[in-house]
């Protein structure tokens, strides 16, 4: 086996691991926003993932609404949650870390990740 060979196949694992770990973090998500939802009886919202080259996007869609909102963005390199700046940026600090389950419960609810305090 070549070196490069070698290089991409560790590439490769990570990719799956966070995927997995973004997959994980989704279902956390799901699970905060299935309980606040539960108050109102014509509400809910699903937790979707959006792909981009240096994060992942995660996105609110309300039901049956249809309306979309960013919950949060994902670092694909280090797995630290960020902040919806907007649509299309995520804010400046981490707030968290998918990684770090005690971070997640401080810095993520259901409607996105945490301010700054």
């Amino acid at each position: 086996m070549h070196e490069s060979e070698t290089n991409e196949l560790f590439v490769d694992v990570d990719a799956i691991r966070m995927r997995n770990e973004i997959d994980n973090f989704i279902h956390f998500v799901q699970k905060m926003a299935d309980e606040y939802y539960e108050q109102f009886e014509t509400q809910s919202c699903k937790i979707t993932v959006k792909y981009g080259r240096k994060y992942a996007k995660i996105i609110k869609v309300s039901i049956p609404a249809g309306s979309t909102s960013v919950h949060s963005f994902v670092k694909l390199t280090t797995g630290d949650v960020y902040k919806a700046a907007s649509w299309k940026a995520p804010a400046k600090h981490a707030r968290a870390n998918i990684y770090d389950y005690e971070s997640l419960k401080r810095g993520v609810n259901a409607m996105g990740a945490a301010y700054l305090k």
